[in-house]
């Protein structure tokens, strides 16, 4: 298992600040856009929105056709309404 694949096993059992630690470190290796993704959301769990933004955006820039990160996004910019 990579360190994207730890990073989002964390963020399936909740542990946030974790996830948080493993996608930066993976972020050390590998500017992808699942690994941005993964930060980013980790980040929404945590209620730290500005740096999820960042790094969604980040993950759109890299593949801007990722879906989650599209959503994501789409949902950050409803609840400013």
């Amino acid at each position: 298992m990579n360190t994207t694949e730890l990073g989002f096993l964390a963020v399936k059992r909740g542990d946030y600040q974790e996830a948080v630690n493993i996608f930066n470190r993976a972020l050390e290796h590998r500017k992808a856009a699942d690994t941005y993704f993964g930060f980013g959301l980790a980040h929404y769990h945590l209620g730290d929105l500005p740096t999820a933004r960042w790094a969604l955006f980040q993950a759109l820039e890299r593949d801007r056709d990722h879906k989650e990160a599209q959503r994501y996004i789409s949902r950050m910019a409803q609840a400013r309404k």
